[in-house]
Order: C-alpha cells, then sequence, then structure tokens
C-alpha cells in the first residue's frame, strides 16, 4: 500500500526505519497507550521486518518535507 497526500506518505516499512521505531517505542510514556510493551532494538527490528512487505499490517507515516 502507497497512500500519497500533499503532506504526508503511507507506506509499509523499511528496514533502516528499525532505529525510528525504536525511537518512539522505547519510550516508556508512549508504549503506555499502545497494547505492546516498550520494545528493545532487537523487537524494533522484528516489527519493521513483518512490516516491510506486502503483507504489512502496519504503515509508516512520513512527512514529506523532512521524510
Amino acid at each position: 500500500m502507497l497512500i500519497q497526500t500533499k503532506r504526508l506518505i503511507i507506506r509499509p516499512f523499511r528496514f533502516a526505519n528499525w532505529q525510528n521505531v525504536l525511537a518512539y517505542t522505547s519510550n516508556q510514556e508512549v508504549m503506555h497507550f499502545l497494547p505492546e510493551e516498550v520494545f528493545t532494538e532487537e523487537v524494533a527490528k522484528q516489527f519493521v521486518q513483518e512490516h516491510a512487505g506486502g503483507n504489512a499490517k502496519q504503515f509508516a507515516v512520513t512527512i514529506r518535507e523532512t521524510n
């Protein structure tokens, strides 16, 4: 899936996104509102791999201007 608007791009994750995912999923205050536990580096990498292909169930949302 690829959705583009004037401001955003919604797309499957790329493996290179694991550090961005870790940045917010390793924060206890953020994860308090989500059903998952705080992510470790390994879990973030696994999450991105699972959602990088055509069977993705979670998607990356990026701001066009800053990628």
